[in-house]
């Protein structure tokens, strides 16, 4: 018995012996294992690209891994650089002072933290888009303008500005479309506005685009849209107001001019050419009063419910106007240059009893004037090239951008339409110069204005 006991106690030593050999191996194997993981997790097998942006610096001096570095083999891991490169780092600095960074390729690797000094993200950014821009000239690729905006709208003509595109020296010509049709041709490739005169009907929405040719002909894709429309008369109750006086009943009521202008004034400008005959929604499109973009008129009491209000313009003729069609400006600031001074002088009359003469006193370049009575070259000019001519109304405003020539003419642009032409110095004045940045901001305007060269006639009458 006592055999049998020993036997199986020496047996059972065994066993024990045995799992703990096993045990102590599979515990190698685990610390193995930590050991392998604890490997994957140096720094060197993190990937740095996937980190976000941290920080951006600038090259101080030029740096060659081959040439410079202190790592041995291991500089094929680093990213050289140029001094004056803009380089992203992405995570923190190692305990070598190395950052991971990318340069502007995207090309990636380790850089010595020593070799660069901080920037800011505008100026790197900025560095970049230089950079780019550059690469693009280099490649000859053509862009687009950017940044397309409606200066102006007035005589059914849009007056549109841009940002030149980063690859301006290549382009020869600019192509102005109006909803995928062209419009217009801007043919020097540094100017930086355009006029399109098409037809723009209200209430249709437009979308104006802009496209660069290059030297060779090659087209950029269009810009990013400007997208307007003209607006259109209010008309919400057509069907069942056919009138347009907000009763429903289908017939013009009568009002005295009384009841109609008896309300406070308010001076306001014409924001858009208006025609009763094509554009009214009412019957009686008689009653209304036809407008051009830049007319000061004078409104009276509160927009009627059918959205007109009764006007006055400055001929003294009444009728209704569409209210968002006008955009009231303070009479103060324009009534002054509208009276007083200008009253004195006299309309050449049709029999040429009153020649005008060259005005004594003359004014410089840069001055704004105010456009006396109406002219229209077609009809009043004495010259042969009257196409050279600049058109206007009385109380337009204008500036003179070159000074009187021989035959009495300024050349000016004017402020609402934005057109260039030759003025008759006998038919403005000066605005007075408390009042020049009070009527300068009731209209458009624009520092591109461009000389005009013509020869003309003395002029001696006007019709």
């Amino acid at each position: 018995e006592a055999e049998r006991i020993a036997a199986e106690q020496a047996e059972a030593a065994q066993r024990v012996a045995e799992q703990q050999a096993a045990f102590a191996a599979e515990q190698q194997l685990v610390d193995q294992a930590k050991e392998d993981a604890d490997g994957l997790l140096d720094e060197s097998f993190v990937d740095y690209s996937l980190l976000p942006i941290s920080s951006w610096y600038e090259a101080l001096y030029d740096y060659d891994p081959d040439e410079s570095s202190p790592n041995g083999d291991e500089a094929s891991e680093e990213l050289g650089f140029s001094s004056g490169d803009v380089l992203a780092v992405r995570g923190d600095m190692d305990a070598d002072g190395f950052f991971y960074g990318e340069n502007v390729e995207g090309k990636g690797g380790f850089v010595p933290s020593n070799y660069l000094q901080q920037i800011s993200e505008e100026t790197a950014q900025a560095r970049w888009k230089q950079l780019k821009d550059t690469e693009l000239v280099a490649t000859g690729s053509v862009l687009p303008p950017t940044d397309i905006q409606l200066v102006s709208f007035a005589h059914g003509q849009a007056t549109i500005s841009y940002n030149l595109p980063a690859t301006a020296v290549l382009v020869d010509h600019y192509l102005v479309n109006v909803n995928g049709e062209l419009a217009t041709e801007v043919v020097d490739p540094t100017c930086t506005s355009a006029e399109v005169d098409v037809p723009f009907p209200p209430g249709t929405p437009f979308d104006i685009t802009v496209v660069s040719v290059g030297e060779d002909g090659q087209q950029s894709s269009p810009s990013e849209p400007c997208s307007w429309s003209v607006p259109a008369v209010e008309d919400d109750e057509a069907d069942a107001d056919a009138d347009g006086d907000g009763d429903g009943d289908g017939e013009v009521d009568t009002f005295s001019e009384q009841d109609l202008y008896s309300g406070a004034p308010l001076q306001c400008v014409a924001q858009y050419d208006y025609d009763p005959a094509t554009m009214s929604p009412n019957d009686d499109a008689d009653v209304e009063l036809p407008l051009l973009a830049g007319d000061l008129i004078t409104v009276f009491g509160e927009v009627g419910e059918d959205g007109f209000y009764a006007a006055e313009n400055s001929e003294g003729r009444r009728g209704l106007v569409p209210s968002n069609f006008v955009a009231p400006i303070e009479a103060a600031e324009l009534d002054a240059g509208y009276e007083g001074e200008y009253q004195n002088f006299e309309v050449p009359d049709e029999d040429g009893e009153d020649e005008p003469q060259i005005p004594s006193e003359t004014f410089p370049v840069g001055t704004l004037v105010h456009a006396l009575y109406d002219y229209s070259p077609e009809e009043l000019s004495p010259n042969d090239d009257a196409n050279e001519e600049l058109p206007f109304r009385a109380n337009d405003v204008m500036r003179i951008t070159e000074q009187i020539d021989e035959d009495g003419f300024y050349v000016c642009q004017h402020l609402t339409t934005l057109r260039t032409g030759f003025v008759p110095s006998n038919f403005v004045a000066a605005v007075p110069p408390e009042e020049q940045a009070a009527v300068a901001s009731a209209t458009s305007t624009s520092d591109d204005a461009k000389s005009t060269k013509k020869k003309k006639g003395l002029f001696s009458r006007f019709r």
